[in-house]
């Protein structure tokens, strides 16, 4: 089994004003429009842009290997673990302070990655290597990305 998965995500906090230099009705940071973290632009911290505006892309491509040792290993087979998937994928997103078409194709910030993942006890449990010009993290978690 091989599988293209896309997604497209936007966000907009229109209650969100700066007039005069003063910002009132801002979202708290962890509800707005924020990228980085566990399930969108992997390879940067948690809630790592943050604004008024967001557009976030995404593309991976999943491999579900037909090859599974665990089932055949006497004492690994308590596991029961299913699959394992080879993942490759790539992010583009940006957190702006106006929702316009330019935020949604200029000044992109991007990651690109590798993962491997495993359905055991019919719950995917994932591992992700994500880089990007300036940062790499490694995302261990259970739970599908999107």
């Amino acid at each position: 089994q091989r599988v293209l998965a896309r997604g497209f995500w936007t966000g907009n906090s229109p209650t969100w004003t700066g007039e005069g230099g003063e910002i009132s009705h801002r979202p708290p940071f962890f509800t707005g429009a924020t990228l980085g973290g566990f399930f969108r632009m992997r390879a940067f911290p948690t809630n790592r842009y943050h604004g008024k505006s967001v557009v976030y892309y995404s593309a991976e491509y999943r491999h579900l290997l037909a090859w599974n040792p665990l089932p055949d290993t006497p004492t690994l087979k308590k596991l029961e673990v299913d699959w394992f998937q080879l993942v490759a994928f790539a992010e583009l997103g940006r957190v702006d302070e106006r929702w316009v078409l330019d935020s949604f194709y200029r000044d992109l910030h991007w990651d690109v990655g590798v993962g491997v993942r495993a359905m055991v006890r019919r719950y995917v449990v994932r591992m992700d290597l994500a880089v990007s010009s300036g940062t790499a993290r490694v995302t261990v978690m259970a739970g599908p990305s999107f």
